[in-house]
């Protein structure tokens, strides 16, 4: 009988850091053994691991790279989070700033964060050609330099035209780039736990948006807003500079440079467009998702203040629900990544995706109470994250490991159509219709929900029609 490569390891101690060699042997009763030589300092010894179900990873041992899932993994999903923690937050104080004279002001301010959101989905595109030239540390350094030049910039803006080129677009790519190296790096070191992982990351939106709000304002009461932009860019700075020390490649990109590597660096980014993919009708089913999903997500947190005022609630209860509804996306996050992990990432998506669709129809619509206010902050809250969480997990089983980065650019490309859902929901409200306030942006966010559970479905069932496989 040829002998399998296989060995049980413990991922989160291998060996305590020693370095083994090792080749695999046979011994009787059918079980496979790996023979494995480790050293640590001058002590060396040798022991027999039992082979189970795990495949050895002959390239990480070869290379000394440290376990998939282990506690060094978990120190780069902090220091990925740390990196992140402040990017989709500052939108809100621009908006609730009144620093310029312009007329229209809050339609103004709103194209500031409009297009911090093209740039932002626009430059993850860009940032898979960068990526791959010049590495993750020059990258994580661009982003971290663009997140506080333009916050510092923005303390100078006179005018809202200056914000365009100060928060939409420099505080766009760096929010871009900082989050692509997470996208990249977390496959790296997540096997078993990617979308726990990728619930941790995807947190840390819904955690700067709970601790920052509170902090700009007592700031701003004090020091005035000039020094809150300044201050927030200190504080980024030094989360930034955490982070840095705490994320790692787990093995490092080979860098094209040379002019041997010419012609083979054209080819790279010729290809890194990733149209190529385009004809995985799995993978354009999953792309098209994203746009609705985060549409009807954006539509949500845009409209569920004045919509809690419309039933007759209190500018508290509006902010109460914004509030709730941050710490259950946090909790959800992260609940969902570890479900995810245990029962299949689209069986997850898509029971809640059906709880969030049900959520609107059932407590949003019928809402007319603080208790039912509260209800449906909680479960949507907490079932709304699922395509954040999962995403990552679903494109590598829809192209694989190595065609994945090229997916993470092309589903941020396609995102960017997520921005007219707001408009349209606005559109829709002044049509005078006889409807309760808001009925149409509430019956949109529904509606948009049971497409992607639909979705969601398909790409299942495409990919094992076994209703209860496990995927």
């Amino acid at each position: 009988m040829r002998s399998r490569n296989y060995m049980t390891i413990d991922n989160n101690n291998f060996n305590g850091g020693k370095h083994c060699e090792g080749q695999s042997s046979q011994e009787g009763h059918g079980k496979d053994t790996l023979l494995t030589s480790c050293s640590n300092g001058d002590s060396k010894y040798r022991k027999e691991m039992v082979v189970n179900h795990i495949p050895v990873d002959e390239e990480a041992i070869s290379l000394h790279l440290p376990p998939v899932d282990g506690k060094r993994a978990w120190i780069v999903v902090i220091g990925l989070f740390l990196v992140t923690i402040f990017n989709g937050v500052m939108q809100e104080y621009y908006l609730r700033a009144k620093l310029f004279p312009e007329e229209n002001l809050v339609m103004w301010l709103t194209f500031v964060g409009v297009l911090f959101e093209v740039f932002f989905r626009f430059f993850i595109f860009l940032g898979n050609i960068i990526y791959p030239l010049i590495g993750f540390k020059l990258v994580l350094i661009l982003g971290i330099t663009m997140m506080v030049g333009g916050l510092i910039l923005s303390s100078l803006a006179t005018s809202i035209w200056q914000l365009y080129l100060t928060y939409s677009l420099c505080c766009g790519t760096g929010a871009a780039v900082l989050t692509l190296t997470g996208y990249r790096i977390l496959p790296q070191w997540f096997t078993k736990r990617l979308s726990t992982a990728s619930g941790v990351f995807s947190a840390s939106l819904g955690f700067g948006g709970i601790v920052l709000p509170p902090f700009t304002n007592r700031v701003n009461e004090i020091l005035g807003p000039i020094w809150t932009y300044r201050i927030l860019a200190l504080i980024i700075f030094v989360c930034g500079l955490i982070g840095f020390s705490c994320i790692k490649e787990r093995k490092a990109t080979s860098l094209s440079k040379g002019n041997d590597n010419q012609k083979k660096r054209r080819q790279s980014i010729n290809d890194m467009f990733g149209f190529d993919l385009l004809k995985n009708t799995n993978l354009v089913l999953w792309i098209t998702m994203g746009p609705i999903y985060l549409c009807v997500v954006c539509i949500k947190a845009t409209f569920i203040p004045s919509s809690v005022t419309a039933i007759g609630l209190s500018d508290v209860d509006g902010a109460l629900a914004v509030t709730v509804s941050s710490i259950a996306g946090i909790t959800g996050s992260i609940i969902i990544g570890i479900l995810a992990d245990k029962f299949g990432n689209l069986n997850i998506f898509i029971i809640c995706t059906v709880i969030a669709a049900l959520s609107v129809f059932l407590l949003w619509m019928m809402m007319h109470s603080l208790v039912g206010l509260m209800a449906f902050c909680v479960i949507h809250g907490l079932s709304c994250p699922a395509f954040f969480t999962v995403s990552t997990s679903v494109l590598i089983s829809i192209v694989g490991r190595e065609d994945y980065p090229k997916a993470v650019g092309l589903r941020a490309l396609v995102t960017i159509f997520s921005i007219i859902g707001p408009f349209i929901a606005t559109y829709l409200e002044t049509l005078d219709t006889g409807m309760e306030p808001y009925f149409y942006c509430k019956f949109v966010s529904g509606a948009g929900y049971t497409i992607c559970a639909l979705l969601g479905l398909v790409i299942k069932l495409r990919m094992n029609p076994k209703l209860l496989a496990k995927i």
